[in-house]
């Protein structure tokens, strides 16, 4: 690297590639890097220039050239001596980041850092790439700890800070000529930090919490918009074209994290929308990536409007897949786009979508042919998501060449935890549309299915008298939960034993008996704890159980995790109009438990389960709860009363559920309805409306948006009056 020189307006930094991610985590640094360019310098002239590169199209010359460079440094290092090179490494980063933050005036009289800072911010993006050639281990160990020295010494901050400060003294002037060394700060602090969130949680969680830094990512994002869109080919643009994609970049490190409430209360989702049509394909599918993420299922129109960007992700994936490298041309790995895959999974509205343009075949592919655990972790994941949709099942069941359900159990007992977790939830979920499928060997396999499971539970139940903590005693309370949430959720359960009553909580994450320990705890549970947040929503596991536990018709009181998140799709549907209790932190947490162990209590001794209790239940009455929607009442162990409420009859909605079909025709036909509801609409349909519309309006509301698709007033009041006419007829 060298020393610099005194005269600071001369002085020179050397940018490498921007450096590809670790293997294990797939971010998009790489793809990044087709756009940022490998030299910059910081001088006080307006019209010093970066040299950009150009996008990558199948060219290796440049990274051959920077694979000897690597050789020569990491490659034929003895273990001895790369340990003591990355150490002496970390002692010179966390040296010169003391030394950079105890720098008081850290800004020069024009604005921009000191010297000492702009070394050590070189020294940190120097250590992205600098191991780049060693073992996996080695890779994700260094920059752990590089990670680690960013947080202790606290350079986090001055990264956030070097991004905000700049953005402040602006990094284009009136004339729009760039302001080079402003810039060249603003884009090494944030390539710094695109790389280390993507190693770290503790530097994401840092980066959202510094006040204003996500608001400036937005701003930044926002300014450039238009600009960008023009694609005027000036030089500005190319300039925007590097930020956007970093900046996008951080932003999907962030939102793979589940940052997902804090990224939606600042909007990101409009301001992201737009690059969905950049006419740049890296950062379409960057904005791609971070919708995926982000999105509800009422916004899912968003990724349906973007057909063609899903589209040219499955190209990409395709490429990849016949590529040895198992890369893009453009530097999307095959597991990176799998992700994103799964991520568009996670809102039913896309699945269908994924699959009727290839996903199936892809993914199947992509788990026959994987070089490494990784990838085949990452296909069969998205594989489970994308079978929870009703028709893609059918498509399963129907095509015998696929291969999906061979593949599932060729890996299913794979050593890695994960592939098999994946591959037995998946024909989990498959089991009743495999059974009933008309191709023999589908049929074998449902049979084979069902053998392992009930082998499985066996050896379970005859384990012995010594009971584990994931053991299934009958008559039990069931949690069931996402595993974020585990410590809170270790203390109701504690609760809940001590007094008396019996709890199934699965505490060791069993892998490939995850399946069956789970469905056997669901069938002898007497009620379910549904502990709902985002991600519990975007598990696939939990979805299982969720579904099989409202399948079984299993008494499930919901417990509210996150205090941002209203349950959407699938999860809203189950939870309903059901009385929640608030552990989101809103509330005191001694207050919510003795409401639910109150309210269990009372259910136990409806059921005649009390006697063992140590806790006595309080006569209450009987009051009709506010749907789940409601999350933020003061007191959501007690929901508003609604006996003000007209409620339908049973007597109106049992007539309903016996019209013929011509007096479903002239209902529709007569209230203007034809273009309003799906045409294979039936009676019990609208006497499901007519109930819910009644007994929980807010329900109805979000099943009108989320299921029929009714997003004008127009529509929506037709309907209402219509079903209100049943009533008053």
């Amino acid at each position: 690297m060298g020393s610099a020189p005194s005269n600071e307006a001369n002085r020179e930094i050397h940018l490498p590639p921007t450096p590809s991610a670790p293997i294990s985590q797939g971010t998009l640094s790489i793809k990044v890097s087709n756009i940022i360019s490998t030299k910059s310098k910081m001088s006080d002239s307006d019209t010093t220039s970066l040299s950009l590169s150009e996008h990558s199209n199948g060219d290796n010359s440049s990274m051959a050239d920077e694979d000897e460079a690597g050789k020569s440094i990491v490659t034929y290092m003895s273990e001895d001596e790369l340990n003591e090179f990355t150490t002496k490494t970390h002692m010179m980063l966390r040296t010169s980041a003391l030394e950079a933050m105890a720098i008081k005036q850290k800004l020069n009289d024009d604005g921009l850092y000191v010297e000492k800072i702009k070394a050590t911010l070189e020294l940190f993006y120097e250590a992205c790439t600098m191991l780049k050639l060693a073992s996996l281990e080695h890779i994700i160990k260094f920059q752990q700890e590089v990670a680690n020295i960013l947080l202790q010494t606290k350079f986090i901050n001055i990264l956030c800070e070097c991004v905000m400060s700049m953005h402040i003294r602006g990094l284009v002037s009136s004339d729009g000529i760039v302001d080079m060394p402003g810039y060249t700060i603003t884009k090494l602090a944030l390539i710094i930090a695109l790389n280390y969130s993507d190693e770290s949680d503790d530097v994401v969680t840092s980066l959202i919490n510094y006040e204003k830094y996500l608001e400036t990512i937005k701003k930044m994002l926002e300014e450039r918009t238009e600009r960008h869109l023009k694609n005027d080919k000036s030089k500005l643009s190319q300039y925007d074209l590097e930020l956007i994609a970093t900046l996008l970049g951080v932003a999907h490190n962030i939102a793979m994290r589940s940052n997902i409430h804090r990224l939606r209360s600042l909007n990101f989702t409009d301001v992201i929308k737009p690059y969905l049509t950049s006419w740049d394909e890296t950062c379409s599918l960057l904005a791609l990536a971070v919708l995926a993420a982000i999105i509800n299922e009422a916004e899912c129109d968003i990724i349906n409007a973007a057909h063609d960007k899903v589209q040219y992700l499955l190209k990409v994936l395709e490429n990849g897949l016949n590529s040895k490298q198992r890369r893009s041309s453009d530097g999307w790995s095959c597991k990176e786009c799998a992700y994103i895959v799964r991520m568009l999974a996670q809102n039913d509205a896309n699945k269908q979508l994924l699959v009727q343009i290839g996903a199936l075949e892809l993914l199947v592919k992509m788990g026959l042919t994987g070089n490494d655990e990784e990838e085949r972790c990452e296909s069969v994941s998205a594989l489970w998501a994308l079978c929870f949709d009703k028709t893609n099942q059918q498509k399963v069941a129907k095509n015998e060449n696929l291969g999906l359900v061979e593949l599932l159990f060729e890996l299913k007992t794979s050593e890695d935890a994960r592939i098999r977790k994946a591959c037995n939830g998946a024909l989990w979920t498959l089991r009743d549309v495999l059974a009933s499928s008309e191709i023999q060997k589908f049929r074998i396999f449902a049979l084979r299915l069902d053998a392992d499971i009930s082998q499985k539970v066996e050896r379970e139940e005859n384990k012995g008298a010594e009971t584990k903590e994931t053991d299934a005693p009958r008559g039990h309370i069931m949690i069931s939960y996402q595993w974020d949430n585990q410590q809170l959720l270790k203390a109701i359960r504690d609760k809940l034993k001590e007094n008396k009553f019996k709890v199934w909580m699965d505490i060791d994450e069993m892998g490939g008996s995850t399946v069956q320990a789970m469905a056997s705890a669901v069938e002898n549970a007497e009620l379910v704890l549904m502990c709902v947040s985002q991600k519990y929503k975007n598990s696939p596991n939990c979805r299982a159980e969720a579904e099989y536990a409202f399948q079984k018709k299993k008494n499930i009181i919901p417990l509210k995790m996150d205090r941002g998140y209203d349950p959407d799709g699938w999860l809203g549907f189950i939870c309903g109009a059901k009385l929640f209790y608030d552990f989101s932190g809103k509330y005191s947490f001694d207050d919510k438990l003795n409401a639910l162990i109150r309210e269990l209590a009372k259910h136990w001794t409806s059921k005649g389960l009390q006697s063992e209790l140590s806790i006595q239940p309080e006569v209450v009455t009987k009051i009709h709860t506010q749907p789940v929607v409601a999350f933020d009442h003061a007191d959501s162990a007690s929901a508003p009363s609604s006996s003000n409420r007209v409620l339908v009859s049973m007597e109106i909605i049992g007539s309903v559920r016996k019209w013929t079909d011509s007096a479903l025709k002239t209902w529709i036909d007569t209230n203007g309805l034809k273009s309003v509801l799906p045409s294979n609409i039936n009676r019990d349909d609208i006497a499901l409306l007519l109930k819910m519309m009644t007994e929980s309006p807010d329900f109805f509301y979000r099943c009108t948006n989320d299921m029929l698709k009714i997003r004008n007033l127009s529509s929506l009041s037709k309907l209402v009056w219509a079903l209100q006419s049943i009533t008053t007829n």
